[in-house]
């Protein structure tokens, strides 16, 4: 064991402090990965650290480094400045290259105390710099400072990714809100122009959900409205888009589902929802759903706008409100695209009586 390596040759002995703060990233361990082709480098480390909390593991090249990296991706790299199959700054490079460890501060350890050396392994993308040989206490210190920015900077991704989910997100039943669904149809309405796919459209509206809201509180109807998003993400692949487009009504896109899979998801939904119970304490009640569905087809429809897809699903919805609720009808866009026209045209017309439009599907 070569005690100068890690001892100064003059000055008062240090030892590492036995009160630190655990060395975690949140609530879990850290976890340092020492690249070092001297042993005593890695057992050190390991003897040092592992008390204070951390996760240590060492590899004597860089090949056996970047493995153990890819299997197990440290939130710390120490990283000798040579070693037996690479130089330091291209492993370094390396590691910054890699998806396992381009976001793991690197503690570069140098040969030398040459300034230049320093800019240069800092300039390759080292956090910190510490020549060898060196002393326990500083490479803990210098540990515990690259942690405690790593914890940082991940407390922040995953606030950052709270608000990102949140501003996408309804947060009653953590389906995508309405803005999110809009641009989830527009993506995949090109996708499926560029790959000439089908891509279907299902809107649903829970018939008489203000006299559920009326009769047994709002309590009781977020429960309708988070058991209908739970019933849709029981079916739902993970490339459908499935979203609360606002109130009672839900939207349902399906890429690569054709006319005839897409009638019998929403009526599977149909007949699933109207035989769910929701309970209430002292009785339970039942409900049913309506729902209108579309589906868009190179080779029918041709270049159509997203909206039109949307737009031909909505007024099957109506048609089934209107038919008498709990049924699925399904409305082409060819003739969702004739209705729209006769309704611009009755507008245009001076005479024609002035229509409401429509804010949402009746209950």
């Amino acid at each position: 064991m070569p005690p100068a390596l890690h001892q100064p040759t003059a000055g008062p002995r240090e030892t590492v402090p036995t009160r630190r703060a655990p060395l975690q990233i949140g609530m879990r361990p850290a976890r340092v990965l020492v690249i070092d082709d001297d042993p005593w480098v890695g057992t050190a480390t390991r003897r040092a650290l592992e008390p204070l909390g951390a996760i240590v593991q060492a590899a004597p090249s860089a090949a056996e480094g970047l493995a153990a990296a890819r299997a197990a991706p440290p939130d710390l790299v120490i990283l000798d400045s040579t070693l037996p199959d690479g130089e330091g700054f291209a492993v370094l490079e390396r590691l910054r290259e890699e998806a396992a460890t381009h976001a793991a501060p690197v503690l570069f350890l140098g040969a030398d105390d040459d300034p230049n050396t320093e800019v240069q392994a800092l300039e390759h993308g080292a956090a910190h710099y510490l020549v060898k040989p060196f002393i326990l206490p500083r490479l803990v210190a210098r540990v515990h400072a690259m942690v405690r920015q790593r914890s940082r900077e991940e407390g922040l991704r995953q606030r950052v990714r709270f608000l990102e989910e949140l501003a996408v997100s309804d947060p009653l039943t953590t389906l995508r809100n309405r803005r999110a669904l809009e641009e989830g149809l527009y993506l995949e309405a090109e996708r499926a122009r560029q790959r000439h796919h089908p891509l279907s459209c299902v809107v649903l509206d829970i018939d008489g959900f203000k006299a559920i809201n009326d009769r047994y509180g709002h309590r009781v109807g977020d429960e309708v409205l988070a058991q209908v998003a739970k019933t849709i993400l029981e079916r739902r692949r993970e490339r459908d888009v499935v979203g609360r487009y606002g109130g009672e009504e839900f939207v349902w896109l399906m890429p690569e589902v054709g006319r005839e899979m897409a009638l019998e998801l929403a009526e599977w939904l149909r007949r699933t929802i109207e035989a769910m119970e929701i309970p209430t304490g002292e009785e339970s009640f039942t409900f049913t759903v309506s729902l209108g569905v579309s589906t868009y087809a190179w080779k029918d429809h041709g270049v159509v706008s997203a909206d039109l897809l949307f737009e031909a699903a909505d007024r099957a919805l109506l048609r089934a409100k209107a038919a008498g609720k709990n049924r699925v009808i399904f409305l082409d866009l060819l003739d969702a695209a004739a209705e729209v026209e006769r309704v611009r045209s009755r507008r245009e017309t001076p005479e024609a009586s002035l229509q409401p439009a429509r804010s949402g599907a009746e209950s």
